[in-house]
């Protein structure tokens, strides 16, 4: 690309893309240092990154492989370069906000180049910037986590300017970076030579060169990530078993059982995704939906999972070779509007106004990032960050860690990183085979809330032992309990602290309040009493235990909520918690007066709180 046409981009468009990159490089930081990140991937890529740059080529602990079984992503071995200068979650966050801004760029190329013949050709150009930065997908995968893949997002604009503009050598660069990426990307730019050869008579060899170098280097990258798997499997069929055992059951099924497999494909909530696609654009890409053709296999792909997609393939990484594809579609859409007399008569700005009210308002402002950061700040309001903070300073860079998902990004820069995740199910992650515990442990770090969703969404025969192998781990490696609060379960080394009183205790004592409350037959909450530490703290203590003359295991863990209630009766704080604290699930009672358990509670009490309601009782995945 010549450095004529970069100059020629007007100031304005810039400037949009300058003030996406502030504005998203703060929001990142701000969701790092307020632990918004919750999910695993941010703290797996600071890992991987940090032992590459250190020489050890794509380590890490999460699994026990390498990295490359999951997936071939040659870019971070550039990436690793920047790691090794700033080795830090958040440098990965700015880099991502920077790659998916500079998608703009080819963005208002295209469209400059598509209208290049009328004179408001660059205003189009301006109105495609503002969408795509308003785009709620593309803000959406901007601040979930950090992944490689979204790196497809700007080189496929590039990729399609370059075969807009004819500039070959180019084209077969951009094409090499993409293929780079990931190894399904290979699946995308086979559509798009596909695309090619089916526009373009001229460029039908070129098309289907495409086509051959992408489908050859999605096979050998398949054939790699097997040979290095210790099951001699590739992980991209993982997610298709409901269709079959192997590669060729997966796909002979398709077409022996079409009707299984289109009532998943076209389930409701599958469907709800293509109609957002279309309506993210302002429904222009339906009116040249041929240009769609390389987004049609990783949608495809997408929608043959038998499960829940709205929320992965719009609001993450996946959507990163879905939208720049709706995006070209829609200025092609466009273009065949433009030339037909309705839609002159109404006029471009009012037709432009109209597009970018159909994508701000109707899509951005309905299911925008917004929304689901205001609603991880209110899931955080009650959390005191300062203690998660102190445990992230106390911890040494060579210590050994397993740590709830929360904390994963905070700890990366180590050899030892290990999931609380893969301990409860009791298997290796996406694999059947068996979990083993990590040979050294400094620290365990628990939080209640994933204790709470591991309870709630496992069911009870795959956490099963879960929490014998927390105990027992606990034990083998002679962890003291160091922290205990709402929010978090600490234990480490007994060198590194005083030990806390056990959270569970045996006592057939009755507390001082009386409440002697049956639930389901199965348990009973005898008592409980409270010590105030100070006017916006304590210490609550809570009794329950087995009835006796049910002695049938609980097929659901129970557990023990609060709700804090001003004077005027509105909630002002909600807070449920795992009975036992993760070590002594209801599951595991047995049945008896003489076993009656004593629960200790720290309480940190909201401001405007008047009085506090008890529940009790089982809390099940709808």
């Amino acid at each position: 690309m010549s450095l004529a046409v970069i100059r020629s981009i007007p100031r304005s468009v810039w400037a949009t893309v300058a003030v996406y990159v502030v504005v998203f490089s703060l929001l990142c930081v701000w969701a790092y240092q307020n632990f918004f990140y919750s999910g695993l991937d941010l703290g797996i890529y600071s890992q991987v990154l940090w032992n590459t740059a250190h020489g050890r080529l794509f380590v890490y602990s999460f699994n026990p492989y390498s990295y490359l079984v999951d997936h071939r992503e040659w870019w971070l071995l550039l990436f690793a370069v920047v790691y090794r200068i700033a080795a830090h979650p958040v440098t990965l966050l700015v880099l991502q906000t920077l790659a998916i801004a500079s998608g703009a760029i080819p963005l208002y190329l295209i469209a400059r180049h598509l209208f290049r013949d009328v004179a408001w050709g660059s205003r189009v150009g301006i109105v495609a910037v503002v969408v795509y930065v308003m785009h709620s997908s593309v803000q959406h995968m901007n601040l979930f986590e950090f992944h490689m893949l979204t790196l497809a997002l700007p080189l496929s604009l590039w990729l399609w300017l370059c075969i807009e503009l004819r500039r070959w050598r180019w084209m077969w660069i951009v094409l090499a970076a993409l293929l780079l990426v990931r190894e399904d990307v290979g699946l995308m730019t086979a559509g798009v030579g596909a695309l090619m050869a089916l526009t373009d008579r001229t460029l039908r060899r070129k098309g289907l060169m495409m086509v051959v170098v992408s489908l050859l280097w999605f096979a050998a990258m398949v054939v790699f990530g097997s040979v290095l798997s210790p099951e001699g499997t590739e992980k991209f069929w993982v997610f298709y078993t409901w269709l079959g055992d192997t590669p060729i059951e997966i796909i002979q099924n398709v077409f022996l059982h079409p009707v299984r497999f289109l009532s998943v494909l076209l389930d409701y909530d599958h469907t709800v995704v293509v109609m957002f696609l279309f309506m993210d654009v302002a429904l222009l890409a339906f009116f040249a939906s041929r240009y769609l053709l390389p987004s049609l296999i990783p949608l495809g792909l997408y929608l043959s999972l038998n499960q829940t997609m709205l929320a992965p393939v719009l609001k993450t990484h996946y959507a990163a070779v879905l939208v720049p594809w709706f995006f070209i579609a829609a200025l092609y859409g466009y273009r065949s509007l433009s030339s037909r007399s309705w839609f002159q008569r109404i006029g471009l700005h009012a037709a432009s106004a109209l597009l970018v009210g159909v994508v701000v308002i109707s899509q951005w402002l309905s299911r925008g990032p917004l929304w689901d950061l205001l609603h991880t700040l209110q899931s955080m309001r009650y959390r005191d960050l300062n203690v998660y903070r102190e445990e992230v300073a106390r911890i040494l860079p060579e210590d050994s860690l397993m740590v709830s998902t929360r904390f994963f990004p905070y700890l990366a820069e180590r050899a030892d990183l290990y999931s609380t995740q893969h301990m409860v199910t009791g298997k290796q992650h996406f694999s059947t085979a068996a979990y083993t515990p990590p040979k050294v442990l400094d620290w365990i770090i628990l939080e209640q809330e994933e204790l709470i969703y591991y309870a709630i969404h496992l069911p009870l025969d795959m956490q099963e032992n879960a929490w014998q192998r927390l105990r027992a781990l606990v034990a083998e490696h002679q962890l003291i309990l160091l922290q205990y609060t709402e929010d978090l379960i600490v234990f480490g080394r007994a060198n590194s602290g005083t030990a806390l009183p056990p959270v569970m205790i045996t006592s057939p004592d009755s507390l001082e309040h009386s409440v002697h409350q049956t639930v389901d037959q199965q348990f009973q909450f005898d008592s409980w009493e409270y010590t105030p530490e100070s006017d916006s703290s304590g210490e609550l203590r809570v009794a329950f235990e087995r009835l006796p003359w049910r002695s049938d295991v609980p097929q659901d863990d129970y557990h023990f909520g609060l709700t804090w209630y001003d004077a005027a009766g509105s909630i002002v704080k909600e807070k449920t918690f795992a009975l036992g604290a993760g070590l002594e699930p209801t599951h595991m009672w047995g049945s008896g007066s003489d076993e009656q358990r004593v629960m200790r509670l720290p309480l940190t009490h909201p401001a405007g709180a008047a009085r506090i309601e008890f529940t009790f009782g089982r809390l099940r995945a709808e």
